[in-house]
């Protein structure tokens, strides 16, 4: 029996909930079966699927059976189409872009702290469905530029801080993705991880310079030989973010240095 074309056929049917019913999701690795029948029920109704996406729960159902927990990945996939008001859109989307399917059932199985992140991010959907999003490595140079391709502006601005913490999570989950879908080993994932913080950094940096100076002006000093210098700052980055070794819960240890302290 192909439990998930199974399945969605008694979906369109509206089969009530019985033993079959309970057998066949089992099989597909739910643990609370009668509460994953009546969700998935409830999702049937959002719009006509025999109609317009007749292979959608038959593909969502064999992806949440390969997935790392289907009972959690069914109700967080439930909390997000609550979020989206156009269902016809995120249903088409999904049934257009499997790997995009797949992406969040492995995601809303395999963390809950990211799928919060996009939960309060639906838009995000959209760059997901890119499958480059998560098939591509970045450099440290592409995250930089896609910092300001996001701020959509080459200047920084209050924004920054803001679009920072945007820019942080929305890597986080797409790194996040890479790892849980075994798409990067380990040692490329600490780098990618190490190189997200160096790019966050560097842009905090030129903020907070570019924000002090336009309050205080820029620092300058008197060098030993009597020279009028500007009094320069850096960021040295120690342990494991040194070392390029962050991990997903790593503290990130730095150092701040400047050239003197008698700049005026």
């Amino acid at each position: 029996m192909n439990d998930p074309n199974t399945l969605e056929a008694w979906l369109f049917e509206q089969k009530p909930w019985d033993e079959a019913v309970a057998g066949a999701l089992a099989r597909c690795g739910f643990e609370q079966p009668e509460n994953s029948w009546r969700t998935l029920a409830a999702l049937s109704q959002h719009t006509q699927f025999a109609r317009w996406y007749p292979l959608f729960f038959s593909s969502f159902l064999t992806h949440l059976a390969q997935s790392y927990n289907p009972d959690i990945a069914l109700n967080n996939f439930d909390r997000l189409a609550e979020k989206i008001l156009d269902k016809d859109h995120l249903y088409s989307q999904l049934s257009h872009s499997p790997f995009l399917l797949q992406a969040l059932t492995v995601l809303f199985s395999g963390s809950q702290v990211l799928t919060d992140v996009l939960l309060s991010n639906p838009s995000y959907l959209d760059w997901l469905s890119d499958a480059g999003t998560l098939t591509q490595s970045k450099t440290r140079d592409m995250l930089y530029r896609d910092f300001y391709v996001l701020a959509d502006s080459d200047e920084l601005t209050d924004q920054t801080p803001l679009l920072l913490r945007k820019f942080k999570k929305r890597e986080y989950i797409r790194l996040g993705l890479r790892d849980l879908m075994g798409h990067v080993d380990l040692r490329e994932h600490v780098e990618n991880l190490s190189d997200l913080a160096d790019v966050c950094l560097q842009v905090a940096y030129e903020y907070s310079i570019k924000a002090l100076k336009e309050k205080y002006g820029t620092p300058v000093y008197i060098d030993a030989e009597d020279q009028e210098r500007e009094s320069e700052f850096a960021i040295l980055s120690m342990g494991k973010l040194g070392g390029r070794e962050l991990n997903d819960s790593s503290d990130v240890d730095l150092i701040y240095i400047y050239t003197s302290s008698m700049g005026e």
